[in-house]
């Protein structure tokens, strides 16, 4: 396989924090990933970066809670189902997603 992968997702511990927020994000942007999502539950904090020009620029969320990826084409989720305890369904967020694309 050439290049690095489309995206990468690190869930944030105690004991990662300084590595997923300042070390992998410089070995992402050497190995070209084209978004890279940091979810901090434990700080309640989720951020979506994408590569622009050869650099990682935060990705504004709809109405401050939707996050729509430009790698996977109709992907889209609310970080709140990130962030809340306990976590929702995995099942009724993937309904939620499918069902916004459905014909009208």
């Amino acid at each position: 396989m050439n290049g690095g992968p489309d995206i990468a997702v690190e869930v944030v511990s105690r004991d990662s924090r300084h590595r997923d927020y300042n070390e992998k994000r410089q070995l992402y942007l050497e190995a070209g990933v084209a978004e890279y999502w940091v979810i901090d539950p434990l700080k309640q904090r989720v951020e979506f970066l994408r590569l622009e020009n050869g650099r990682y620029n935060v990705v504004r969320l709809d109405q401050d809670r939707t996050f729509r990826s430009a790698v996977v084409p109709g992907f889209w989720l609310d970080v709140e189902w990130l962030l809340t305890d306990p976590l929702p369904s995995a099942y009724r967020c993937l309904q939620e997603i499918l069902a916004s694309h459905a014909p009208s």
